[in-house]
């Protein structure tokens, strides 16, 4: 009886804590990271945690073949810097090399176009040669019509022969096409970071077969608080707290600042760049912008 007219009593009180509006209380840090020094409206600091981002390689590629196959040659080694163009992996490729060949062989066959030509410019000179007797009253109607039929024969047989060249050539392109499908070509100078497969194992194109990352500058996307808009000028440079392992301030370019809003998440996109010519710095560390005295802002 006790237990019914508790709950007979806390209902109404539970109905109005529920009808009342809610509120995610952010807990300020203490010590050095204290909020006190931020400039803006502390109606944004629930959103600190969007001033952060990743320091990644401008240029990375995970690399996968799109058919199938058995490694057959590694080229390169972990680590190593490797210039665009440079071959990276390659499988094994015997038949279709052999197919290949065939097509340039097929491809640099010219003897027969040659012939054609040659063929049609002699029956075009007689051709001529037999009008200028005609005007003369030195030949007849019926050698005229058999030599211009001669020369427009002549003419298909080598219009055909080109014909083929251009299909040989273009069989010759699609050969090269399917060969290269067989290579992983560096797309761009990079390092090696990663490498997956070795000589001997298969691999499928959903299959990474290595990573190459060109980390000689490195790329922060971060989508900001729109209390921000307008803080942030594309040229500009701002300073990026680094953490482990890099455990320091870098300045870093602005390159782009979204001309739209996401009213929803109540952000705009921001890309930062860190230059990082000697490469002294890895790829992939946690940063985050420095909003302290207009911005941290380092200008140039």
């Amino acid at each position: 009886m006790k237990a019914f007219y508790l709950l007979w009593i806390l209902l109404p009180a539970v109905a109005i804590a529920s009808g009342l509006p809610t509120r995610v209380v952010a807990i300020e840090p203490v010590g050095a990271d204290k909020w006190d020094a931020f400039p803006y409206d502390r109606s944004i600091l629930e959103t600190r945690s969007q001033l952060h981002g990743i320091a990644r390689g401008k240029l990375d590629s995970e690399m996968r073949f799109e058919i199938p196959g058995v490694v057959a040659n590694v080229h390169v080694r972990d680590g190593q810097w490797v210039q665009q163009g440079e071959p990276l992996l390659s499988l094994n490729d015997a038949v279709v090399r052999a197919a290949w060949k065939v097509a340039q062989a097929q491809a640099s066959q010219y003897g027969a176009v040659e012939s054609a030509r040659l063929q049609a410019e002699l029956v075009g000179r007689q051709l001529k040669r037999l009008e200028l007797a005609f005007r003369e009253q030195a030949s007849s109607e019926f050698e005229l019509d058999e030599k211009r039929s001669q020369f427009a024969q002549a003419q298909a047989v080598l219009t055909v022969q080109q014909e083929e060249a251009k299909a040989a050539e273009a069989n010759l392109e699609l050969k090269a096409a399917e060969l290269q499908k067989f290579h992983l070509i560096a797309p761009f100078a990079g390092q090696v970071v990663r490498i997956d497969k070795k000589q001997g194992q298969p691999i499928d194109p959903n299959e990474t077969a290595l990573m190459i990352v060109d980390a000689r500058q490195l790329e922060i996307e971060m989508f900001l608080p729109i209390a921000l808009f307008g803080d942030i000028v594309v040229g500009q440079t701002y300073s990026m707290r680094a953490d482990a392992p890099v455990h320091q301030s870098l300045p870093a370019k602005a390159i782009y600042v979204a001309p739209v809003v996401d009213a929803t998440s109540g952000t705009f996109r921001c890309v930062f760049e860190i230059e990082n010519a000697d490469r002294k710095l890895p790829a992939g560390f946690a940063v985050r912008l420095e909003l302290k005295s207009d911005l941290a802002s380092v200008r140039q």
